[in-house]
């Protein structure tokens, strides 16, 4: 009825209606059908199993979501670029003279592509040290940036539980806020959750213990 209220709703009107007003009725719904499969016997909540997995997300495909890296991996491309830069002209002086400088303060796929073209044009037909022509494709490969989510899910007998999505590439640092929202959800905890090494850490094995 919100949306039908509007005379044709766009992109942005549907996405906040499904953002804002949809998002925990969606999760009181999902606990809901949950708790009915559990009422027929079909799945117990004493036993889970959690794992995740990475997906790529759509909205911008080059943009950064793993939350503490952005910074860090920004300042690690800007860095790399300037060494790039410096030792391009220092090897291709003469072809460089001309060459307007590059600026590396605003990160951005189209900043690193540019760079990354000037600095393989300079060095074209010159004796490059291999190190460099490894840091070259590394940067060319970091300067995608592509986003990612990890998505976290709890299952009994192929039944999902319990789902969370997080902006940590690791998988021990999940498990804590993922059960959280476990019991959040369901005023309860199972008595056994099962997961692989890669949820083991100190933390990890104390919150359960």
């Amino acid at each position: 009825m919100w949306i039908s209220g509007m005379s044709t709703p766009d992109h942005n009107t549907i996405n906040r209606f499904r953002g804002d007003r949809l998002q925990e009725v969606l999760k009181q719904v999902f606990s809901q059908v949950v708790l009915l499969l559990v009422d027929h016997g079909l799945v117990n909540m004493k036993e889970v199993y959690l794992d995740g997995t990475k997906i790529e997300a759509n909205a911008s495909r080059y943009s950064f979501v793993w939350g503490k890296s952005i910074k860090t991996s920004k300042k690690r491309i800007e860095n790399q670029l300037e060494e790039l830069w410096k030792y391009a002209c220092g090897i291709a002086r003469e072809e460089m003279k001309d060459t307007e400088p590059l600026h590396f303060e605003q990160i951005s796929p189209g900043a690193v592509k540019q760079a990354i073209e000037k600095i393989d044009q300079a060095i074209r037909d010159k004796e490059v040290d291999k190190k460099v022509k490894q840091k070259i494709n590394y940067a060319k490969k970091n300067g995608q940036l592509k986003p990612g989510y990890n998505l976290q899910i709890s299952t009994h007998d192929q039944f999902i539980l319990h789902y969370s999505f997080h902006q940590n590439q690791t998988d021990t640092l999940t498990l804590c806020p993922h059960m959280e929202g476990y019991k959040n959800q369901y005023d309860s905890m199972p008595d056994v959750v099962v997961a692989d090494a890669g949820y083991g850490s100190e933390e990890n094995y104390e919150y359960y213990d």
